[in-house]
């Protein structure tokens, strides 16, 4: 009696196959740090002229899908923002803190009711195009929980974090200690 396991061969190359676009966008998207100086001048210009009592804290290109862009991490007094720069200099999208009470009323609703035991860390409005979302880091007991809002208080994706702080956290509360000082 033979068998015939083609059937079995055609999908293990389709998984493979999946794996592997799915490790090449991974790679595709991945950040890289650059040097401020070594921004373009379009975006060198458009950042100051934008954002002109600002500092860059940093600086980091990626490419998505087959569109370069570049991203500037800075702080404007006590507002830290970070930009994405299309090549030519456009601005595509605007992440920065904002004060907790700054979020939508429906926002702080939804928080109220659905995160009563949170303690919120940090309230971030994000604008790209014309959509606003809003990104609300919290911290209940030892885990961190990052929650992204539409403006009306709905969530859009509710992550945990299981770990008593994530290396994200702890290099942003850093930077942020580095400039109180």
């Amino acid at each position: 009696m033979t068998r015939n396991f083609k059937p079995h061969l055609k999908v293990g190359v389709m998984v493979s196959s999946l794996l592997l676009l799915t490790a090449s966008a991974k790679l595709n998207a991945q950040e890289k740090k650059i040097k401020p100086e070594n921004l373009p001048a379009a975006i060198r210009t458009a950042f100051t002229t934008g954002f002109p009592n600002a500092k860059i804290k940093g600086a980091s290109t990626e490419v998505e899908g087959s569109v370069r862009y570049y991203e500037i991490e800075s702080v404007d007094g006590s507002v830290r923002r970070d930009l994405l720069y299309s090549a030519e200099g456009a601005l595509v999208e605007v992440e920065e803190t904002i004060p907790n009470d700054a979020l939508p009323e429906s926002l702080r609703a939804s928080l109220t009711r659905n995160y009563a035991k949170a303690e919120v860390v940090r309230s971030e409005r994000v604008v790209r195009g014309t959509d606003t979302t809003f990104e609300v880091t919290m911290k209940i007991g030892s885990k961190r929980k990052e929650v992204k809002f539409n403006g009306a208080g709905v969530v859009l994706k509710d992550e945990t974090k299981t770990t008593p702080k994530s290396k994200e956290m702890n290099r942003k509360e850093s930077k942020d200690e580095e400039d109180d000082d």
